[in-house]
C-alpha cells in the first residue's frame, strides 16, 4: 500500500492577504488583520459593475454606510454583509477565498470576482 499526503488548499494562503466571502458576509485573514485593520474598527463597501470587484475600505471611524468589524484583537476579522452580497448576487453558499490587493488609489482592499 503506497499513502499520499494529504495537502489541504489553504495551506496555499497561509500567511497571505486573503478575504473569505460567504452568505453572511466578509472573513478577513489574521495577516490582513493585524497589518491593515488594527485601528480600523470600520468599513465601507463598494462594487464595481464594470470590472466585476469588490472594494472594502477600512476606516478608523463610523459614517453613514460603513459596517463594524466583528472580531478579537491578533485575530480573524468579520464584518456582517448579507445585504450587500445578495444585492450584487455575489452570495456563496460555503465560503470562499479571495486573495486581496490594496489600491492606493482609492485606499480600499480589491477583490477580484
Amino acid at each position: 500500500m503506497t499513502f499520499k499526503i494529504y495537502k489541504p488548499k489553504s495551506l496555499r494562503y497561509r500567511g497571505k492577504e486573503i478575504v473569505s466571502i460567504s452568505r453572511h458576509g466578509f472573513r478577513f485573514s489574521k495577516s490582513v488583520s493585524l497589518n491593515y485593520l488594527k485601528d480600523k474598527p470600520y468599513v465601507e463597501l463598494y462594487f464595481d459593475e464594470d470590472n466585476n470587484k469588490i472594494g472594502l475600505k477600512p476606516l478608523d471611524r463610523e459614517t453613514a454606510n460603513s459596517k463594524k468589524l466583528r472580531g478579537r484583537e491578533g485575530k480573524s476579522k468579520t464584518v456582517s454583509a448579507r445585504d450587500f452580497l445578495e444585492s450584487y448576487n455575489c452570495t456563496h453558499p460555503d465560503a470562499k477565498q479571495y486573495q486581496i490587493t490594496w489600491n492606493n488609489d482609492m485606499e480600499l482592499f480589491e477583490i477580484q470576482l
